[in-house]
């Protein structure tokens, strides 16, 4: 199976999973979402499994609070999905000392 076919397979996977928490995600990950100039505007409840910083808190900062290797892969992420026209990609993140697989998303 090669990456494609592994990236659809996963997306299929989540697609078909039922919601049990809503403003949730896996006890595992987290969700974040930033606009185009990478700042934080909505978050899952469960960020903590990540910072001991309050949830209400995230919102309106830059992800550079993440780290520079984060903020790195992100953008070279983020120029992936603009260069080869997808609406997603996945990529290895370290964030705060931890791995983590990172699905990035694109929203026109």
């Amino acid at each position: 199976m090669d990456d494609l076919e592994k990236k659809e397979s996963i997306i299929s996977e989540c697609e078909s999973e039922q919601i049990h928490v809503p403003e949730s995600i896996q006890p595992f990950g987290f969700l974040l979402v930033v606009d185009e100039n990478n700042f934080i505007i909505k978050h899952s409840v469960n960020t903590d499994v990540i910072s001991d910083e309050p949830v209400a808190s995230w919102v309106g900062l830059s992800i550079k609070i993440l780290g520079d290797k984060f903020l790195s892969q992100l953008e070279h992420a983020q120029i992936e999905l603009i260069t080869i026209n997808q609406m997603y990609t996945f990529f290895v993140a370290e964030l705060l000392g931890r791995e983590f697989t990172a699905n990035i998303y694109r929203g026109d």
